[in-house]
């Protein structure tokens, strides 16, 4: 998954909050699985994924329906922020700036004519 922010962080929350309360956790770590693959297939194939996007959360979100922006005070909305951030607390490192690892060819003699 690439590296995560703030709008990544809002995006996934507001998807979140269209799922009732003890699903939420679960859509949750689904959508980082899903940027995670989104991810992978982009930096193998140098395109997005199909159905998950550029490997980015916010990508991964928004290809489900997304409520509207709200304010940090209202308390459904921050209980899905907060979902959220335990979520990629909880997630492997991210590794989207680690190029991937070359295998170099193999060696094959050059004939001399």
């Amino acid at each position: 998954m690439k590296r995560v922010l703030w709008g990544d962080v809002s995006a996934a929350a507001r998807v979140l909050l269209g799922e009732v309360p003890p699903l939420r956790r679960a859509l949750a770590r689904a959508l980082l699985r899903e940027a995670a693959a989104a991810d992978r297939f982009r930096r193998a194939f140098g395109r997005s994924h199909p159905r998950f996007g550029d490997g980015s959360l916010q990508a991964a979100a928004l290809r489900r329906d997304a409520a509207a922006e709200r304010f940090l005070d209202d308390p459904d909305y921050l209980s899905c922020v907060l979902i959220v951030l335990e979520a990629l607390r909880a997630a492997p490192p991210v590794m989207a700036d680690v190029p991937p690892v070359a295998v170099p060819a193999p060696r094959v003699p050059l004939a001399l004519t």
